[in-house]
């Protein structure tokens, strides 16, 4: 399925319920779970149980489960975006954004966590801009920018944050533009080219 293709979501039901019970720290699967889904399913379920228990790391899973809850609502935004339901989509972004941001207080350092924080507030930019209400993609584009440029005073080495922050600038110079705003626009393009044009001198390679 199109959505399935999106999520990327590798574990199956019965794996879920076992990590689920797993993360809330059960020794062993609740007896009532028998009656709940079946001999067959119970047996299923307590097969990865045990296959999962060593080594389980709740943190690591509970991380790894609010992306695939991201990857599940920027699908349904997308498809929202696609058909014209624009506040849909944005009601779909907006739970990107608070998946996002709780992954990053949880731990900013994770392995794509700012981007993600970073990405996830485009996406409502994306959807408020659909409708024309353009002063309210502004700000989520600002919050995105924001976020590349705490990044780059974080690690100023690392080119990655320069170039989100140069394309930051850009999506907000883009709906000035729309929103009848030129001057404002071409300040913002300026700012793009030339915070990647420092990313290229810092970065040659």
């Amino acid at each position: 399925a199109p959505l399935a293709d999106r999520t990327g979501r590798p574990q199956g039901v019965d794996e879920l319920v076992a990590a689920l019970a797993l993360h809330g720290g059960v020794d062993e699967l609740p007896s009532a779970l028998v009656a709940a889904v079946g001999a067959t399913r119970y047996g299923l379920v307590h097969t990865e149980f045990e296959r999962l228990r060593p080594g389980f790391d709740r943190d690591d899973w509970l991380g790894d489960t609010r992306g695939w809850l991201a990857r599940a609502m920027v699908g349904l935004g997308e498809l929202d975006l696609k058909a014209g339901k624009h506040d849909d989509a944005k009601r779909h972004f907006r739970g990107v954004v608070e998946v996002a941001e709780s992954i990053a207080a949880a731990d900013p350092d994770r392995p794509g966590a700012r981007r993600g924080l970073f990405e996830s507030y485009l996406r409502p930019g994306r959807a408020y801009g659909f409708p024309a209400e353009y002063r309210r993609a502004d700000e989520w584009l600002a919050k995105a920018r924001d976020t590349a440029d705490r990044w780059v005073a974080d690690r100023p080495d690392d080119p990655e944050p320069m170039a989100l922050l140069s394309w930051s600038y850009r999506k907000l110079a883009d709906i000035r533009k729309l929103s009848g705003d030129p001057d404002a626009a071409i300040h913002h393009y300026l700012q793009a080219v030339a915070i990647g044009q420092a990313s290229v001198d810092q970065h040659p390679d």
